[in-house]
């Protein structure tokens, strides 16, 4: 277990950023945080977790500080982590068990922000009082405009909600992830969690779904900031059906899993998910079928909602597998 820094009330925020062998995207995304406008960077902290066991991220981390010599004067500081263990839960733990500040923002290493992202984050924070505040991604997907399942992809990997800043989005958790959020520190330290963030789920993922349930069934409020935005980079392998099919198979398992290690949940729910999941699959079959039929060049997301239903069906263990720590 890593234990937690005290807060350093020099430090106005850490920004957390995981990452694994993504060398040039996690360039982009530190070029993001440093031209950051409207706080004082001098007050900042960006922490970089390599959770490739063969620590391939020093040599990159070392030539961006050689590239940006006003990180040791102006800021932000740069604080480098290695993480041998795989998976992205002992990553973000590690982050945060060196994370200086009172409040943390996790970036993920695909992700580049606004100018004003940071500022925004921490404006609607201080606002509305709430333990977690999320912004809008908007992905940079790698694949032809004419792609027949771009609508879909840009849905999928985006993240926008139709309210303004400030508002209330906590009855959204269930389609909340920890990418482009801020977190009062101490909320993350929940009763009955080791870690804030489950090591179990750490290479198949919905350790960040587990988290914000945890944190709403403890009485936590999100807020939704508009302002605060980031592009999200999506390679041309994820915009594949063979991808979309095993990372919404993922999705509907950790509906039904995620749901179950928030305390006071009960297990007549799992039967609900299992059967809303078979109707999504029959559904979404029926669509594609249709969509078939007639020709429709867009069938091919009924598919990927398809398989999303069939893994609120099979969420147990023997049929989960790893999404992180690879080429996932």
């Amino acid at each position: 277990m890593n234990a937690p820094q005290t807060a350093d009330p020099a430090c106005l925020v850490s920004v957390l950023i995981p990452t694994f062998r993504r060398p040039d995207l996690l360039a982009r995304a530190l070029r993001g945080c440093v031209a950051q406008r409207g706080v004082d960077l001098a007050h900042v902290d960006l922490v970089v977790v390599d959770n490739d066991p063969d620590g391939s991220a020093a040599v990159h981390l070392d030539a961006f500080r050689a590239d940006h010599p006003a990180l040791d004067t102006t800021g932000p500081r740069l604080v480098t982590v290695h993480e041998p263990r795989p998976g992205i839960s002992h990553a973000r733990n590690a982050a945060l068990a060196r994370a200086r500040a009172a409040r943390v923002v996790f970036l993920d290493d695909d992700q580049c922000p606004t100018p004003g992202w940071l500022a925004a984050l921490l404006a609607t924070a201080t606002a509305t009082g709430a333990a977690a505040v999320f912004g809008p991604v908007t992905p940079d997907l790698a694949c032809a405009d004419d792609h027949p399942l771009r609508p879909f992809l840009t849905r999928y990997f985006g993240r926008d909600v139709a309210r303004p800043t400030g508002a209330d989005i906590t009855d959204l958790v269930a389609h909340m992830g920890t990418q482009n959020s801020l977190f009062d520190r101490a909320v993350l330290d929940l009763p009955n969690a080791p870690e804030p963030f489950d090591p179990d789920l750490g290479r198949v993922g919905g350790e960040d779904s587990v988290l914000l349930r945890r944190l709403v069934a403890a009485g936590g409020r999100l807020a939704w900031s508009a302002d605060a935005r980031v592009s999200e980079y999506v390679p041309a392998r994820r915009c594949t059906l063979d991808y979309l099919r095993r990372r919404r198979f993922r999705d509907g398992q950790i509906r039904v899993f995620a749901g179950l290690r928030v305390p006071g949940r009960r297990l007549w729910a799992v039967p609900a998910w299992m059967a809303a999941g078979l109707a999504q699959a029959g559904l979404h079959g029926g669509l594609w079928l249709a969509g078939a039929s007639l020709g429709r060049p867009d069938r091919a997301r009924h598919v990927a909602q398809m398989w999303g239903g069939l893994g609120k069906v099979l969420w147990m263990p023997g049929f989960r597998f790893p999404l992180y720590g690879g080429d996932g």
